[in-house]
């Protein structure tokens, strides 16, 4: 979706944005239609092309190196059809954190970008699994 906005990211870019990455959670009844609104509201009070840029920062910036030092336990968590990281992006991601004593992915079924909205009480769980271990 990010390379289709281009230079001059719009304010309906911006709510397509929000849209799809919610469409799994309205399809569940996780999130409703106002939430969605209060959502796409609150992007709008963004300039289009610094949420566009920042996005697109949080993406493109490497830190493999910082990742490679963390010892501690990691939980992964992934929705099934993330369009921001796809598998090959979460495997790498996976693999530098080779310091760490264990890494637990978990891919949720049906989820998309934003599993932690549409899937809320599977992340719980799986947060509270992985605490208990």
């Amino acid at each position: 979706m990010l390379e289709s906005w281009g230079e001059d990211p719009n304010r309906e870019l911006l709510r397509a944005f929000q849209v799809e990455h919610l469409k799994h959670g309205l399809e569940r009844g996780a999130v409703d239609a106002t939430f969605q609104y209060q959502a796409v509201q609150e992007t709008y009070k963004a300039d289009p092309t610094v949420f566009a840029q920042t996005l697109s920062d949080m993406i493109e910036e490497d830190h493999t190196d910082e990742l490679k030092r963390i010892t501690a336990p990691v939980l992964l968590m992934y929705g099934e059809h993330d369009e921001l990281f796809p598998q090959e992006e979460q495997d790498a991601f996976e693999e530098a954190l080779s310091a760490s004593t264990s890494v637990e992915r978990i891919t949720l079924d049906g989820a998309g970008t934003v599993p932690h909205w549409s899937h809320y009480m599977e992340c719980a769980e799986a947060i509270l699994k992985f605490l208990e271990n």
